[in-house]
């Protein structure tokens, strides 16, 4: 528990994931990170994806001419769902939410030691609320003053086990469904629109959308799509979601020593996704781009079902209270 809190403090302050700007930028959006003084805290800094990075995948978060969102204030082209907080003026990657618990920010870098603190933080007030219920339950008379001492013990037992239980069971949630805090504040309604990776070699003239190629590849044409309402297009499935945030073997799950595999990547954008993805492979499919196979119309319908179960509610308790002002350029 102790080296989980002190992996999220440290990645809080030092290094949540922020994104590099563009040297030389004008923007009126200085915020805490460029104020001058003895005391400024220095932090890990790693360099925006650049343009071409994100045609190299099979699909990502677009705007209306098919390019990345473009960030007006750090003058770079925005990683997929990385947001940008006026407090710090910077992009920060994945950002899910401040927490007051920690003093800092919860975001691509520290949301799995986030879980696992949590979840040892609660399995601890439960242990020690069993051992205090353990001795208060004993026949044995106690001094009036050892009496009020457990008995407080066990208040706050109670107390932080509901808390960091019910915020670290959240963090599970939004874990098994790929979203952050902020994605879903809006989850069931959402739109998102993306640049999607086809065969065609040109823009049909029937075509009922619009095409976009690679700026280092004319032969790589990008279909621009929205996808349903409430759907997810980075939910590769329970277990794979799971993976991304906690890592690929189960003692990553338990120890909190190595980062989460979304924070590795060859081209700098922290989501770039692999094919097989369910929601994008419906999108195609009503975009008349092919038909799903049989196997990702089940892990489809299965998606599905499991978004309309989702307690969203009880994802959204998972960001304290508030957080940190955030703009999103673009969505």
């Amino acid at each position: 528990m102790i080296t989980s809190y002190i992996r999220v403090l440290w990645h809080a302050i030092f290094d949540p994931g922020f994104v590099g700007q563009q040297p030389g930028r004008k923007s009126g959006s200085e915020g805490t990170w460029q104020r001058p003084g003895p005391w400024q805290t220095p932090r890990m800094v790693r360099p925006s994806p650049p343009l071409e990075s994100f045609y190299d995948q099979d699909f990502f978060v677009c705007d209306a001419q098919g390019k990345p969102i473009w960030c007006s204030e750090c003058q770079i082209w925005k990683p997929d769902r990385a947001r940008h907080s006026k407090e710090f003026g910077r992009c920060i990657r994945r950002f899910d939410h401040y927490c007051p618990w920690v003093g800092g920010i919860v975001a691509e870098r520290n949301f799995k030691f986030f879980i696992q603190f949590c979840t040892y933080a609660a399995l601890f007030s439960l242990v020690s609320l069993l051992v205090v219920a353990y001795f208060l339950s004993r026949k044995v008379e106690y001094r009036w003053e050892r009496t009020v001492h457990l008995s407080v013990t066990a208040g706050l037992a109670v107390f932080f086990m509901f808390l960091a239980g019910g915020t670290g069971l959240s963090g599970w949630l939004l874990a098994a469904m790929n979203l952050t805090t902020l994605d879903n504040i809006h989850q069931k309604t959402n739109v998102w629109q993306v640049a999607v990776s086809t065969e065609m070699a040109k823009r049909s003239e029937g075509c009922a959308f619009p095409t976009v190629t690679a700026p280092k590849d004319c032969n790589r044409v990008f279909a621009i799509l929205k996808s349903p309402a409430g759907c997810n297009p980075f939910d590769a499935g329970l277990m794979e979601n799971l993976r991304q945030v906690l890592g690929r073997h189960w003692w990553h799950w338990v120890l909190p020593l190595r980062n989460s595999p979304l924070c590795y990547s060859d081209t700098g954008n922290s989501d770039k996704p692999h094919p097989g993805f369910a929601c994008i492979e419906e999108i195609k499919e009503a975009a008349g781009l092919g038909s799903m196979a049989p196997e990702t119309r089940s892990a489809c319908d299965r998606l599905r079902r499991r978004q309309r179960r989702f307690p969203q509610l009880l994802a959204g308790a998972g960001a304290p209270l508030k957080t940190v002002k955030v703009r999103s350029a673009g969505g």
